[in-house]
C-alpha cells in the first residue's frame, strides 16, 4: 500500500509481513530510504551507470546505516541540516562544478526522497513508482520488501530509530524552547542513564566535543539550536525544535547486531532520556 501526502512530496508503505499474510508492516521514512539506496546502489553497478564520483546526501537526523551502504558501494555521503532545500543546495553545489550527474540520491527520514537532480525538492510521485519498480524487482525473485529489508539488517546491522515529540504552545512555549535547548547545552552531559557519550555536536555554536580525548573541532556547519549527542555504544541522540510546529523533536538511533538487541538498546536510550525530564 502506498500513499503520498496532499501535495504529493512525502511518501509512506505499508508492506505485509513475511510471518502472516494478516499483518503489515508499516515501514519509517529511513527504512524506505534505505531500500532505496541499497537498490539504486546495487542496479547502477550491475547495468554499469554508477558515476565515477558518486555522492548521496542525508540529513543529520536520518538513519546512519545510510553511510554504512555508501562506504560498501563507493559513494561519498554528505551530511546536512534538517531541511529538504539543504539537499538540494547540495546538488547545486554539484551543478556549479559540473557534476551535476554524480547526485544518486538524497533522503531525510520525514520520508522525503529524491533520485536524481530534475528537480530540487523530495518528490513523492517518484518514490512512489520507483518503490512500485523496486517491489516488482523482488518479487520475480519471490521477495519481499520486508525480507530485503532484513536482509540488509542483517549484513550491516540493526539500525532502528525513533522520533519522540515534546510539545510547548503558544508565545510562552517558543520562550520555553529556548531555555531547555540552552539548559541541555550548560549542563555538558556525560552519560545519559548508562549510555555514555563519546562526541557532543553543538551546531548551533559550530562545535564538537569529543569527550574521550577531550578535543574540540569545528563542525562544517553552523544550524539553528541543533544538539547531537553520540554514544560510546554507536547510538545517537538529535535535539532540534521544529522549524514549522510548536514541539522540540529529539531522534533515537541505535545500531547492534539483531534485532532484538536493538529493539532493547533502543527502548532502554529512550526511557533513560525520559527519565531523567530533560525536556519539560
Amino acid at each position: 500500500m502506498i500513499a503520498t501526502d496532499p501535495d504529493g512530496d512525502r511518501v509512506g508503505v505499508l508492506v505485509p509481513s513475511d510471518k502472516s499474510k494478516e499483518e503489515y508492516i508499516l515501514l519509517d521514512g529511513n527504512e524506505i530510504g534505505i531500500l532505496m539506496f541499497d537498490y539504486i546502489c546495487n542496479q547502477k553497478k550491475i547495468l554499469g551507470k554508477m558515476p565515477k564520483n558518486p555522492v548521496a546526501v542525508r540529513t543529520i537526523v536520518s538513519s546512519r546505516l545510510f553511510d554504512k551502504i555508501a562506504k560498501e558501494n563507493g559513494v561519498k555521503t554528505k551530511n546536512v541540516m534538517t531541511g529538504f532545500k539543504n539537499i538540494g543546495k547540495e546538488i547545486l553545489k554539484l551543478e556549479k562544478e559540473g557534476r551535476e550527474e554524480d547526485f544518486i540520491f538524497g533522503f531525510e527520514e520525514s520520508n522525503g526522497y529524491l533520485c536524481g537532480s530534475y528537480v530540487r525538492d523530495k518528490d513523492g510521485v517518484f518514490a512512489a513508482t520507483f518503490l512500485c519498480e523496486i517491489a516488482s524487482f523482488y518479487k520475480r525473485q519471490n521477495k519481499t520488501l520486508f525480507s530485503i529489508l532484513n536482509l540488509i539488517y542483517e549484513k550491516y546491522g540493526y539500525c532502528l530509530n525513533r522520533v519522540e515529540s515534546f510539545v510547548f504552545s503558544g508565545k510562552e512555549g517558543r520562550d520555553r524552547m529556548k531555555k531547555i535547548m540552552n539548559n541541555l547545552r550548560n549542563l555538558k552531559l556525560e552519560k545519559i542513564g548508562n549510555f555514555k557519550i563519546e562526541k557532543i555536536r553543538d551546531y548551533f555554536k559550530g562545535m564538537q566535543y569529543n569527550l574521550k580525548t577531550n578535543q574540540k573541532k569545528f563542525l562544517k556547519y553552523k544550524a539553528k539550536d541543533i544538539l547531537e549527542y553520540r554514544f560510546c555504544n554507536k547510538a545517537s541522540l538529535v535535539v532540534r525544535p521544529s522549524g514549522t510546529e510548536p514541539k522540540i523533536k529529539t531522534y533515537f538511533s541505535v545500531l547492534e547486531r539483531t534485532e532484538k538487541e536493538a529493539r532493547t538498546v533502543l527502548k532502554q536510550l529512550v526511557e533513560s532520556f525520559k527519565e531523567k525530564r530533560y525536556i519539560t
